[in-house]
């Protein structure tokens, strides 16, 4: 349970990395802004976790999960 939690956050943040890096946010920055919304990463981080243990789901998944991440950054983390 635990690590669902931890890898849920760490899932959520690096969903939202590539969106930063386009925009030229620094990994600090987002980190930042991520531990301000914690509860909001985490739980996005923690769905797309438990989704991503479904066998073939990863393939339709994934691109997903990084525009998701791109929107969350966009709308609730700016």
């Amino acid at each position: 349970m635990l690590t669902a939690f931890i890898m849920g956050y760490c899932l959520g943040i690096s969903s939202m990395m590539s969106s930063a890096g386009r925009n030229g946010i620094p990994l600090a920055e987002l980190r930042e802004a991520a531990r301000r919304r914690r509860l909001l990463v985490t739980g996005f981080g923690v769905t797309a976790y438990l989704l991503l243990l479904i066998p073939f789901v990863t393939l339709f998944l994934l691109p997903a999960l990084v525009l998701g991440g791109a929107e969350l950054r966009c709308r609730e983390l700016s």
